[in-house]
């Protein structure tokens, strides 16, 4: 008989094939509970009745009515959900038994628009952090960041995604004969990539013989994927990029080995995933010099960090890969000694259910 801590409810936005990585690290998690055999519930937005979602007490109530079929038990949640679930998470502290395991990739607050948004949104953080019994989190970057905004000393644990096994059955790139120079994206096609920034840079290097594969969802934000394609075509930029959209992973293990270099122009990463496995392939890397990033790349030793929201910088550091190709090698050795560090799902799998089984 399966113990009652041992019921586990999964609560997030999505659950499926993932789209980002966050959801990759989630999916990951459910799916080691699963293998370890214990009783898993997964609960996701999409389960919610439309008319509920556009009214935050009764999403909160449909939370709280679903709860009653799963007492005593530990709930993970992923903190992406903090601003639509707050209400439930301090039902969930008061008035039941239920345990909280948060996971979460980074913090939001900072990001928002408005001084009030973003004093809103903190407050909001910080009373899903409170009521966490325990965190994870995938770098030291947002353990501090957590630590910053919540003074408890609450359990916070860094767990850093693991690079799949497959990744490392190739051997290591040497300068490609590729006609074209080939640059790479991975990511959610959204604005806090930075995506536009990385196109703006195409104008500088309009003499240079290289194409541009940007793979990742292009269904998170549309508004963004129609600005990005009217700019491309505004600016006669088309023979040079390419949306390839979500890619599985063996289709995505062809773009990094095809691949000269990769790129990631974020305005906010909480780890960067895209990055540590463009490393994995001795890929040298270009990412912008903000919040995770800087603990993954260091400038011309495996890759080249240049300040964010700005695209000229962009196209200089693309510049000098392209004109370089021996620089670029030396940061591709470095780049796939790096991730010969990144974790293992096996670790994961140790270093997550001990957590789970910390929590009383």
């Amino acid at each position: 008989m399966i113990k009652s801590r041992h019921r586990i409810i999964f609560i997030g936005n999505h659950f499926g094939e993932p789209r980002s990585g966050g959801e990759k690290y989630n999916f990951l998690l459910v799916n080691i509970l699963k293998k370890r055999q214990y009783w898993v519930a997964v609960i996701t937005d999409t389960d919610i009745p439309v008319i509920m979602k556009g009214n935050i007490v009764l999403y909160n109530i449909w939370y709280v009515v679903k709860l009653f079929n799963f007492r005593d038990s530990i709930i993970l949640i992923d903190s992406r959900l903090h601003s639509r679930v707050f209400l439930f998470l301090m039902f969930v502290k008061m008035f039941t038994n239920n345990r909280i395991l948060g996971t979460v990739h980074h913090l939001t607050w900072g990001q928002r628009k408005t001084v009030l948004f973003r004093a809103a949104d903190r407050i909001i953080e910080k009373i899903f952090i409170s009521c966490c019994d325990s965190i994870i989190v995938p770098s030291f970057y947002t353990l501090k960041s957590i630590k910053e905004i919540s003074k408890t000393g609450k359990s916070v644990n860094i767990i850093s995604p693991p690079i799949s096994a497959g990744m490392n059955d190739h051997k290591l790139p040497e300068i490609k004969n590729n006609k074209k120079v080939e640059i790479l994206f991975v990511g959610t096609v959204q604005k806090r990539k930075g995506i536009i920034y990385l196109v703006e840079s195409l104008n500088y290097l309009r003499n240079k013989d290289y194409h541009l594969n940007i793979a990742g969802d292009l269904t998170f934000d549309t508004d963004y994927v129609k600005m990005l394609n009217k700019y491309i075509k505004e600016n006669q930029l088309s023979e040079f990029v390419s949306f390839l959209g979500p890619l599985s992973e063996k289709e995505l293990h062809k773009q990094y080995l095809k691949a000269d270099f990769f790129v990631l122009p974020s305005l906010h990463e909480g780890y960067g995933m895209s990055v540590v496995e463009a490393m994995k392939y001795g890929l040298p890397v270009i990412v912008t010099n903000v919040s995770a990033l800087p603990y993954i790349v260091k400038d011309k030793i495996n890759g080249m960090l240049v300040p964010p929201e700005n695209s000229g910088a962009i196209a200089k550091a693309i510049d000098f890969m392209i004109e370089n190709p021996g620089e670029r090698q030396r940061m591709s050795i470095n780049a796939a000694k790096f991730s010969g560090n990144a974790n293992s799902e096996e670790n994961v799998e140790e270093e997550f259910i001990k957590i789970l089984e910390s929590i009383k």
